[in-house]
């Protein structure tokens, strides 16, 4: 089908509004998408291109206002029919998209960051994926090629807004109707100023969270009520608003910056989407101005009809290539990401989008739209959560006194693992090397956390009250040592051994990974930030050297220091950046991937097989 014929099919293009379609509102997704899409795509082209998802906001209040208001007028509003439409609106597409990108991930991924993708693939099914990045870091921050789901955040912020918003809508339709209008601009105003003295003091919360972002839905919900009312007629005429919505959108593309955002500039997106969906049909279409001509573009319908499944493809196919093409052209790079992404966006349309969208509609389908969307929100959940359990191994706070995570639990002790994110980098490997030689192994080694006597925030009593009673022919400690050794480190450390000595016949410390700079990464590569060869930062290096001639003077017949610094260096001094299978060897600048660790898995192996020689631990052939 061509895209004009398919602008031409307008049943096709239907907008779920009481008055029928609508060509300027596909035209303004067109733009919102496209924004979006740039700004991922090189975020120098429209460095604020993000607020995209702010016009999208808009578009969606108004749009579900409307059917909302129609149904409530019609006294034949249904909780179960509005949200039956919003399974069928949302769920298959970006149900399917999820799937495919655990499928893409499980492929192409190391094992930390497929960790991660388990873990968002859960928060995206439940629609909570912003509250997840709200503890991750902010959203310009993040590396887009290790995070394929985080867009989802903005479809967890309406989905959140429509639990409580028809609810809402029924009571003042009720009780206030007269005043219905009034109600919904005062929330506006209130929202806005919550976002105005939020985003400065809390920036990620304000971003990520409702409660800042609430506003932009009202503002058009708002609109919608106004228009029901008749009470836009009056404004000035369609093609000035057209034009001065428009202008408002590309002002907020060109200044709006992810420092400070929403704030304030979060009205020049927001009221230009409110004024464009004000003139949008009616005068509008009879008597079209440039701005409305160029809406009713064929090419720009044809993209607008396509925004939704082009919004949840674009990043999950940007992130794959970005991970995987890292040392190519970036060039090259962005012709598959176009393409890709477009294909994906056409078919996900034609094959999922629209035909679920229409048979889950049907009135006799409605228990069935229900209990497919709770039984696959379910399943991907709980595979998510087995995909991050699995290929991550930090023992949770509550378990360190149980013994944290245990293998072959079934067997007498032999290994036991402790530390921060350092040990918890290990806890795999050790898992693997466990399994191998039929060993138990528990790992408690727990990311943030400390766990020797006598460190800050310790878990050290919960680790003393799980190995009460207990014997380990080995306990294996890492941890970030160039940052924590106090300056009397060698007391500190001998305190910590005189400790776990009673409870092991053997302690291996391993040392410190030489960290890699913070910029280091697939993307600084890939955009020519970063050239190799690559060397430790100075300050970080004389942290690491200070440490390694502490844990030196510890060695002793039961303790013993596993140095694995020098696998990570080439031979002219500079850090090995590329494994051998060709990924990051890093995950970042001081914890090394998947890949990474297969550099040291030999010598990781050798050092236990050798340390539990004469323990009376049972070695299984490796």
């Amino acid at each position: 089908m061509s895209v004009s014929s398919a602008v031409r099919h307008k049943a096709n293009l239907h907008h779920e509004t009481s008055g029928g379609y609508i060509t300027e509102i596909d035209g303004m997704r067109a733009i919102a998408v496209m924004s979006v899409f740039i700004f991922h795509l090189n975020k120098n082209y429209i460095p604020g291109g993000f607020v995209g998802v702010d016009v999208f906001f808009v578009i969606s209040g108004f749009l579900i206002s409307t059917l909302i208001i129609a149904a409530l007028d019609a006294g034949r509003f249904s909780y179960f029919q509005f949200y039956q439409r919003r399974i069928a609106r949302i769920a298959p597409a970006a149900t399917v998209t999820v799937v495919a990108a655990l499928i893409a991930g499980m492929l192409l991924y190391d094992r930390q960051d497929y960790a991660s993708l388990g873990a968002n693939a859960a928060a995206a099914m439940l629609s909570v994926m912003n509250f997840k990045q709200l503890f991750e870091g902010g959203y310009f921050k993040a590396s887009v090629d290790a995070q394929p789901l985080i867009h989802y955040w903005s479809l967890s912020v309406e989905e959140q807004f429509y639990v409580f918003f028809p609810v809402f809508m029924h009571v003042v339709a009720r009780f206030w109707r007269k005043n219905c209008a009034a109600i919904l601009i005062g929330l506006c105003v209130l929202g806005y100023i919550a976002s105005i003295i939020l985003t400065p003091r809390m920036p990620v919360a304000a971003y990520y969270l409702l409660h800042t972002r609430a506003w932009e839905l009202l503002v058009g919900a708002a609109l919608a009520v106004l228009k029901r009312d008749g009470k836009v007629a009056g404004w000035p005429a369609p093609g000035l608003r057209m034009n001065i919505g428009l202008i408002l959108v590309c002002l907020g593309m060109i200044f709006a910056r992810g420092d400070g955002f929403p704030g304030w500039i979060a009205i020049l997106p927001v009221g230009g989407a409110a004024l464009m969906l004000s003139a949008a049909g009616g005068q509008a279409a009879t008597e079209p101005g440039f701005v409305a001509r160029v809406l009713s573009w064929p090419v720009l319908v044809f993209i607008g009809k396509i925004s939704f499944s082009l919004y949840l493809w674009h990043w999950v196919v940007f992130s794959f290539l970005n991970y995987s093409l890292y040392d190519y052209s970036q060039y090259v790079a962005y012709i598959g990401m176009v393409v890709l992404s477009f294909l994906a966006a056409i078919l996900s349309y034609y094959y999922i989008e629209a035909p679920s969208r229409k048979y889950l509609n049907a009135p006799g389908h409605m228990k069935f739209a229900f209990a497919m969307f709770v039984a696959t929100a379910a399943i991907i959940s709980l595979a998510g959560w087995s995909i991050r359990r699995s290929n991550y191994l930090s023992a949770p706070e509550k378990s360190i006194a149980s013994g944290g995570i245990a293998v072959n639990g079934d067997k007498a002790p032999a290994l036991l693992l402790m530390g921060d994110s350092q040990g918890a980098m290990y806890a795999h490997d050790i898992a693997q090397i466990a399994r191998a030689r039929s060993l138990r192994a528990n790992l408690l080694a727990a990311a943030a956390h400390n766990e020797l006597p006598e460190e800050d925030g310790t878990q050290w009593p919960k680790v003393e009250q799980y190995l009460h009673g207990r014997h380990f022919a080995l306990i294996i400690v890492a941890q970030a040592w160039g940052a924590k050794l106090p300056a009397d480190g060698v007391t500190h450390m001998q305190h910590a051994l005189d400790r776990l000595l009673p409870y092991a016949d053997r302690i291996m410390l391993i040392g410190q990974l030489p960290n890699v700079p913070e910029n280091a990464s697939r993307m600084a590569i890939a955009t020519g930030a970063v050239h190799l060869p690559v060397y430790e930062p100075e300050e970080r290096l004389r942290q690491r050297l200070r440490a390694q001639s502490v844990l030196a003077r510890l060695s002793g017949p039961k303790v013993t220091v596993l140095e694995i610094a020098d696998l990570m260096h080439n031979a002219d001094g500079s850090l090995r950046l590329i494994a051998p299978n060709g990924r990051i060897a890093y995950h970042d600048a001081g914890h090394l991937s998947s890949s990474g660790q297969l550099i040291l898995h030999d010598r990781l192996d050798r050092a236990i097989a050798d340390a539990l020689k004469g323990t009376g631990a049972e070695l299984t052939a490796h």
